[in-house]
């Protein structure tokens, strides 16, 4: 880095703004989302090799889908109320959330426009 571009960014005030897509203001992403409960059943639904019931997906991904997604990617004991049941909770937005607050409370983002302070 020469000497005019670490000065100017050691004096910004303002950070990079990122432009906003696929996303409306005010509107949380997941309320963006139709979502449906159903079951992700593997096998013989008789004698299933995998059975995890009443999963949370949007309504547009396919069977197929959510037994991969239940079976491989959600994080708990089978069985068990820690066990993960939603694709919200895969995506762990509930902590990504937490984590901009904080920095919007540091100044790192401005959680209002969009700006973020690299």
């Amino acid at each position: 880095m020469n000497k005019t571009a670490a000065k100017d960014a050691q004096t910004r005030t303002s950070g990079l703004s990122v432009e906003r897509r696929y996303t409306t203001a005010d509107v949380h992403p997941f309320d963006q989302v139709e979502w449906e409960l159903r079951d992700a059943i593997i096998g013989d639904p008789e004698n299933p090799a995998f059975e995890q019931r009443e999963v949370e997906f949007p309504s547009s991904w396919s069977q197929n889908a959510t037994n991969i997604v239940a079976q491989k990617y959600f994080r708990g004991k089978l069985g068990s109320p820690d066990r993960e049941r939603s694709v919200k909770q895969l995506c762990g937005i509930g902590l990504a959330a937490c984590g901009v607050e904080d920095r919007s409370e540091r100044g790192a983002v401005d959680s209002g426009g969009g700006v973020v302070d690299v």
